[in-house]
């Protein structure tokens, strides 16, 4: 099986430099919480063999208050490493990934879940118990699954509940 981590091995022995940060960043993406520290090690092991593929940092400074940092934040950081990635720019996206989503997880525990489709729709950071479910039962080897999965997944739930009406509605008339 080919997983993240072989990819990043593959992208390091070629010294390719694009797919070395196009995997670190899916780390970032695959493990929000950075549990097990997982993109660090990560980073490490790619700078320990090829330290070629990180920039000089720009210059820009970060937010450092918390309580500012939210989704959009998240995305230009990530965007940001495109351009520039610096190993300061990882390691403060890693940090800024761990507190927001540790933030909605904790937010979504807090609440009543309601699984209605059309606030999944406008709010993709919601969290329910069946993507929980779905994340523990099949996804054991990567507790950190893509967020967007987890989306997907909903989506994909939805459609097949939609389809088996309409089937049910074809069948009786």
């Amino acid at each position: 099986m080919v997983t993240l981590q072989n990819r990043l091995e593959e992208a390091v022995i070629d010294k390719d430099e694009v797919s070395i940060r196009s995997h670190l960043t899916s780390f970032i993406d695959k493990y929000p919480l950075n549990r097990e520290n997982a993109a660090i090690k990560a980073f490490e092991f790619a700078r320990s063999s090829y330290p070629g593929f990180i920039d000089e940092h720009d210059g820009s400074t970060f937010t450092s208050d918390e309580a500012t940092w939210n989704l959009d934040y998240f995305a230009i950081l990530m965007d940001d490493l495109i351009d520039n990635f610096s190993e300061q720019r990882f390691f403060h996206t890693i940090e800024v990934s761990a507190v927001i989503f540790g933030r909605n997880r904790r937010e979504s525990r807090d609440t009543e879940k309601i699984p209605v489709l059309p606030s999944v729709i406008e709010d993709i950071s919601i969290e329910t118990d069946v993507c929980n479910d779905f994340q523990d039962e099949f996804m054991d080897d990567e507790p950190e699954a893509y967020p967007f999965y987890k989306m997907l997944y909903i989506i994909f739930a939805a459609i097949i509940v939609i389809g088996a009406v309409i089937a049910c509605i074809q069948f009786l008339f």
